[in-house]
């Protein structure tokens, strides 16, 4: 059930300091049947600075952008994650509104994955809107104006698979919200964002490396698939932010099934639950 919303996006978030702006975009690729999904991603995230009228970026590796939520669903976030903090303007953080998002929610809930879904676009909406009357702007994204991406993937009650993926993009009028789906992919289905061009080019299987690729990775478990797209995507990928490289750094995966989400690989300074 596609739907649009017109919202200006700035992520804020400490200890960056004025002027600075932070980004975990890099790449996310989740692959989905009717049985369960596995999400993965890697630990970029960039800090931007305007320092003697030049752009300077600094890369971390240690940003954590996969989450498992109330032990029901997968969360993933990418892009905009921060902006220093403003006189007046509070800081905040994509992924600390997704957690205040699962505490509201009730105890029994049909659809969990889709009722966080939506809470989650509901609290960041009004953020984003809260910046955007007190005039925050930013500068338009780097794919293709999407500026960030936020996806939970769990079980109904029905032990059905719901798949709820959000776009932000980034226009003169301000934010674009695109629900791409809130349920069950209509066959197995394997996705990306941020840095998708190693995943996409896979998908497509048309060139020598591709075909290459495939003989390596058709016959590895979906984890094990989807850990090694990630590290090619940081061999490859020709995708930048400030002129670094957008990919880097370990790989955190997560699986979910009908007995519920669990960890494949997590990095130790990222949380749990």
């Amino acid at each position: 059930m596609p739907c649009s919303m017109r919202y200006l996006l700035t992520l804020a978030g400490l200890p960056l300091l004025a002027g600075q702006t932070q980004s975990v975009g890099s790449v996310i690729i989740y692959e989905i049947t009717k049985d369960g999904a596995v999400v993965a991603a890697d630990s970029r995230k960039i800090t931007t600075a305007d320092m003697n009228n030049k752009k300077v970026a600094y890369a971390h590796d240690d940003a954590c952008k996969v989450f498992i939520i109330g032990g029901r669903a997968i969360a993933a976030y990418s892009g905009y994650d921060a902006r220093a903090v403003r006189p007046g303007l509070p800081a905040w953080r994509a992924t600390e509104i997704l957690r205040v998002a699962a505490s509201k929610l009730p105890m029994v809930t049909t659809n969990y994955p889709q009722a966080l879904s939506e809470a989650w676009k509901k609290l960041l909406i009004q953020q984003y809107q809260s910046d955007y009357d007190a005039g925050v702007s930013l500068p338009p994204g780097v794919h293709e104006n999407l500026i960030a991406a936020a996806l939970v993937i769990g079980f109904d009650s029905t032990k059905t698979i719901s798949f709820n993926f959000t776009r932000y993009y980034h226009d003169t009028r301000g934010m674009e919200t695109e629900v791409l789906s809130l349920g069950p992919p209509d066959s197995p289905q394997m996705g990306s964002f941020g840095a998708s061009d190693i995943q996409a080019e896979y998908s497509q299987g048309s060139s020598a490396r591709s075909r290459q690729w495939h003989t390596q990775l058709d016959s590895a478990t979906p984890a094990a698939r989807l850990s090694k797209l990630v590290q090619l995507t940081e061999e490859f990928s020709y995708v930048k932010l400030a002129g670094i490289p957008e990919v880097g750094g370990a790989v955190d995966v997560a699986q979910v099934d009908a007995s519920g989400p669990r960890w494949i690989s997590r990095k130790e300074t990222c949380p749990a639950q």
